[in-house]
């Protein structure tokens, strides 16, 4: 099935993998012309791929040959591997979409939550260290108690009353925001965070609701003086160098520096039957021995409740992407293309 949602954004919306080509070959200086020739074809498919996402295996894997061999300086082989498993899965966008479809907030303080929800929230408690259950896209679905203590987070703020305030990457792009005034080095941490959700959140690049919220962040960082955009195109164009190996950061707590890095445990979910959703147990860890104390004193403040869910701040069940209208109107246009005549 051919799926290809309304644009989210203007210029900067990748509809499918051949937009992704494009931006990498035009942030390398070349033209079509450059990649036909190096791949031995008509300059009409490299267009037909860059404009349709439309490619055998063959020209694919010329083009991708092409690229390394054009491309100035060091050419990213993690970054091609990424591009091959995108052409892997270009026929499974419309079930990637249907995939997330299933993710809802309301889930998670439910006693009638799915049994796997459950096994993933028990983990959640029982984490000594500041922890967050997050889905495929970085919506946090719930936060324990050391999370919140340790960005400085009021449980009372407006903040946490807005859709951003759910998210780990749209967070970070609010000027004022607890988890932005936390680093010391906005810049360096921002790049690694960027490349981080590109790679992690590649399977559902191209479904609609991962182009809507990358819109959304674009005007959000926009108006709040911040540049998403120079981020995501640098990222998208594989011009940043950095790698997902480690996530390492200096940030500071109540004026002092501390060293942390996040780690991962995936927790597959079947949603009773309406489908299944990946979801991550991330856990924030101390790296030195000041980081080390403070965590300690984190797990003995019991102010508060436990767990601290995204549903109970959701009032009208708009935050997460599957929400939004933008998103909706985009299923609906689908529908109808998919209707027989």
């Amino acid at each position: 099935m051919h799926f290809n949602p309304e644009p989210a954004a203007d210029g900067d919306d990748l509809p499918h993998l051949g937009a992704l080509c494009r931006r990498i070959r035009e942030s390398r200086g070349l033209r079509p012309t450059d990649l036909a020739r190096a791949c031995s074809v008509e300059v009409s498919t490299v267009t037909r791929l860059e404009e349709r996402g439309s490619a055998t295996p063959e020209t694919f894997d010329r083009y991708l040959g092409a690229l390394r061999t054009l491309s100035p300086g060091a050419w990213p082989l993690h970054r091609e591997r990424l591009l091959r498993d995108l052409f892997a899965r270009r026929g499974e966008v419309a079930e990637m979409q249907a995939r997330l479809e299933t993710v809802r907030f309301d889930l998670w303080p439910s006693p009638r939550r799915p049994p796997d929800l459950t096994a993933a929230l028990r983990a959640l408690e029982a984490e000594p260290y500041p922890a967050i259950l997050t889905d495929s896209l970085w919506f946090i679905h719930a936060a324990n108690r050391a999370f919140f203590r340790l960005y400085s987070v009021d449980p009372h703020a407006p903040f946490l009353s807005t859709w951003p305030g759910w998210h780990i990457l749209a967070a970070k792009f609010v000027a004022g925001s607890p988890p932005r005034r936390m680093y010391d080095d906005h810049d360096q941490y921002l790049g690694r965070d960027v490349v981080a959700f590109l790679e992690t959140a590649a399977p559902y690049l191209f479904t609609a609701q991962m182009r809507r919220l990358l819109a959304r962040i674009m005007t959000l960082s926009r108006e709040n003086g911040l540049d998403f955009r120079a981020w995501w195109r640098a990222a998208t164009s594989f011009s940043l160098p950095f790698e997902m190996k480690s996530l390492k950061r200096t940030q500071t707590f109540q004026g002092q520096p501390i060293r942390i890095e996040p780690t991962w445990r995936a927790f597959p979910a079947d949603l009773n039957g309406h489908g299944r959703a990946e979801f991550t147990l991330t856990v924030i860890t101390p790296c030195d021995a000041a980081a080390e104390q403070l965590f300690a004193g984190l797990r003995h403040d019991s102010r508060g409740p436990e767990v601290y869910f995204a549903a109970d701040y959701d009032r009208d069940g708009d935050f997460h992407v599957n929400a939004w209208p933008e998103v909706q109107r985009d299923f609906q246009a689908q529908a109808r293309r998919t209707e027989p005549a």
